[in-house]
């Protein structure tokens, strides 16, 4: 419901791939009009989040908060474990699947995994410790499998409904890698994605769901932007800065200031408008540098961000001109694809490209961010690139800020160059930003 009923289409397929919730972890369904039907379901415990959750603990990660990590590192590894994952979930001639429950002990309330996966690819990586190869290949297992069950399911729905619309939801659905296969590799030509696809968006579904299938009311409305969080004024920065008597300036184009030094390979938190809703920092609540700078995605990652080298950063493109740095590319406003850079680009915005030349891209368009669309628009003037290095205004391990406090704490604790919120910009004495490896 969540994400048929904002959509905007007509009608559409509709894919749930989720852990599970109501019994159910998968269903395959037809949105129309006002109306919505539930055509084939698979029930828990055969579950891909419950495989891929269970997976993200043994390498290491928080479950049900990291799964994105084993989708960054998995470019990292090879094929050589993808037979052994398609042992555990086994593709249906129906459309479904079945989990191998004798790998897994998360049905019965139990470890997650079982002896036998122990006995066949050790002991759990210990938080912290290297990654090793195995680590790498069993990431790029259970996203290759996670893939091509996402595929099958999606290809039986289309044989089910015919439609050319395909809206997706559920925690899985934020794996952004699958998401562009399912818009590539099968018949639908159309595809939406709810920003807050996981239980988040929950609250959401269930108002939509009683407001049009069971009263029965039209709909007129269209989820075409995520900004639905709270929002300050420069009134309320003013206080938090004078609070703490901290030296700042006020100027009359954020965008333009924030543009400047980011083309002098400064690093910007953004804080403006209302936050997103979703897992997403979508120029709002963000952290945004220079993808030009090959050195930049180490920088950020252990300077500002604090986190594992491996992981990506996405970039933001302006709307118009993303069919310039992408293959096949697809408006994508909420950040839910991974798309491949043209080989021609890869070494112009090197920061922003993972190490399997993809790179989690977000559409800018300027009816949705007009400030963040002129920020981009402005730094392509700069510099001539009409895209930036965009991560959540947040640390590691801490869910993205909010009010200007939290703002303004990880902008003092970490190698952030400048803040910026509302009018009010905040910068430190200029350093040089290298990266020594580790």
């Amino acid at each position: 419901a969540a994400t048929f009923y904002a959509s905007g289409f007509d009608e559409a397929a509709v894919l749930t791939l989720d852990r599970g919730g109501d019994f159910m972890s998968t269903t395959l369904g037809i949105g129309r009009g006002s109306r919505f039907q539930t055509l084939r379901e698979v029930r828990n415990p055969h579950s891909l989040g419950e495989v891929y959750t269970a997976v993200t603990g043994w390498l290491g990660f928080h479950p049900n908060a990291d799964e994105g990590k084993v989708m960054g590192l998995a470019p990292y590894g090879t094929d050589r474990y993808v037979p052994a994952f398609r042992d555990f979930i086994r593709l249906t001639p129906d459309g479904l699947f079945r989990v191998d429950l004798s790998w897994f002990g998360y049905q019965l309330e139990a470890s997650p995994l079982s002896k036998r996966y122990m006995d066949r690819f050790g002991p759990p990586r210990v938080p912290e410790s290297a990654i090793t190869e195995r680590h790498q290949d069993v990431a790029f297992g259970v996203q290759a499998i996670t893939e091509e069950a996402g595929l099958h399911l999606a290809r039986a729905l289309h044989e089910l409904t015919g439609s050319r619309n395909l809206a997706l939801s559920g925690g899985v659905a934020l794996n952004s890698v699958m998401n562009a296969r399912l818009l590539s590799e099968t018949p639908f030509e159309h595809l939406f994605i709810q920003p807050a696809a996981g239980d988040a968006g929950n609250a959401l579904g269930a108002a939509l769901h009683v407001w049009h299938q069971q009263l029965g009311r039209p709909r007129e409305w269209r989820m075409d932007h995520a900004f639905f969080g709270p929002e300050y004024s420069n009134a309320d920065f003013k206080e938090v800065l004078a609070g703490r008597k901290l030296p700042f300036r006020e100027v009359a184009d954020p965008a333009a200031e924030a543009a400047r030094l980011l083309s002098e390979s400064r690093i910007v938190g953004w804080f403006q408008g209302r936050s997103e809703v979703g897992p997403r920092a979508l120029g709002a609540r963000s952290i945004l540098a220079d993808p030009r700078r090959p050195e930049m995605k180490d920088i950020v990652n252990a300077e500002v961000k604090h986190r594992e080298g491996f992981r990506p950063f996405a970039p933001s493109v302006l709307d118009e001109r993303g069919h310039e740095y992408f293959d096949g590319y697809y408006p994508n406003p909420f950040m839910l694809l991974v798309l491949p850079i043209r080989r021609d680009k890869r070494d112009v915005i090197p920061a922003v490209t993972h190490v399997d030349g993809t790179g989690r891209l977000q559409s800018v368009l300027r009816e949705g961010n007009p400030l963040y669309y002129r920020l981009i628009e402005e730094f392509e003037r700069r510099t001539g690139v009409p895209v930036v290095l965009n991560t959540s205004f947040n640390l590691r391990g801490e869910p993205i800020v909010h009010r200007p406090e939290e703002a303004l704490a990880d902008y003092l604790n970490t190698g952030m160059d400048a803040l910026i919120m509302g009018n009010h910009v905040l910068e430190k004495e200029p350093v040089e930003h290298t990266f020594a490896g580790a």
